[in-house]
């Protein structure tokens, strides 16, 4: 009867590596994707920092900007002298403290934030409606879990 009772109990558990094996296997398969160029990389920093001005209202001191994106001074200072001559974003000294930087959206930077949202809404919704009603729901809620777990698809 003990062994009876311990094949059961082998059995019900769970062998998260071998979950976490196929989970590599399906979101990194070698032959679907070329790995992103530098310039596209390069993009994908800038929006970024577009995205991270965007949802805090427009503005942000490059201290923050550092200290969120974990970039060094010298390449925050790149990027944002490229938005900035893309129109993108405006340095500014502020008033109350003149060696204080504050990086302001500007109106066309704030275009391209709100279109390259309304982009992904449309991805994640066309994602969504393929998984179907159930998958999207269930798919949601992990999303939402991993969220609370502070990990993103990316950090493993």
């Amino acid at each position: 009867m003990i062994n009876d009772c311990e094949t059961s109990l082998e059995v019900s558990k769970l062998n998260y590596e071998a979950l976490a094996a196929h989970c590599l296997a399906a979101t990194h398969p070698r032959e679907k994707r070329r790995p992103p160029t530098e310039l596209e990389r390069y993009e994908h920093v800038k929006d970024g920092t577009i995205r991270f001005l965007f949802e805090h209202d427009c503005v942000a001191t490059p201290a923050q900007l550092i200290d969120f994106f974990g970039f060094s001074h010298a390449r925050l200072t790149k990027i944002l002298g490229d938005l900035e001559a893309d129109g993108l974003v405006l340095r500014q000294n502020d008033r109350a403290d003149r060696r204080r930087v504050i990086v302001h959206l500007t109106d066309k930077g704030l275009e391209y934030a709100v279109q390259k949202h309304n982009d992904m809404l449309k991805r994640m919704t066309a994602l969504l409606q393929a998984l179907g009603e159930e998958d999207a729901q269930h798919f949601v809620r992990i999303i939402g879990r991993l969220s609370e777990l502070n990990m993103h698809p990316g950090d493993f």
